[in-house]
């Protein structure tokens, strides 16, 4: 059913997303133990307001961490799963098995743009406050 190039172009294609699923996951890792290594010293904030306390933002940053993990780690998912189902598809001729690793694919770019979507929705809503904050003046 599909041509020589076609199962080429997905099977190196599968590759590539195998390798670059892991070492998002890794790096991902590496980044929270750096996190919390550094959580007393260098990733907390602190500023002084007359007599009050200081205020201390680590908690923010083991949040953003624990949130990474988690988009990370469904990312990771999608990714993997496409990389090994297609793999195995091509390798025994599984029609099934190939559709569902191409589901795979197309959910982790539906994840993808929502994050996109979300991210440029954050900026122009930060983008807005700040005009309306420089507006105020």
């Amino acid at each position: 059913m599909l041509g020589h190039h076609t199962k080429t172009s997905i099977a190196s294609t599968a590759k590539i997303a195998g390798i670059s699923a892991v070492l998002s996951l890794a790096g991902a890792i590496v980044s929270a133990i750096v996190v919390f290594f550094q959580s007393g010293a260098a990733v907390s904030a602190s500023e002084r307001f007359g007599n009050k306390q200081d205020l201390n933002f680590a908690g923010s940053s083991l949040l953003t961490v624990f949130i990474s993990l988690l988009i990370n780690g469904l990312l990771f998912y999608h990714l993997f799963r496409f990389s090994r189902a297609s793999r195995t598809a091509l390798k025994h001729g599984h029609n099934i098995l190939l559709e569902s690793s191409l589901f795979n694919l197309a959910s982790y770019f539906k994840i993808c743009a929502l994050l996109l979507i979300l991210s440029v929705s954050l900026m122009a809503f930060a983008m807005v406050v700040i005009g309306l904050g420089g507006a105020i003046k």
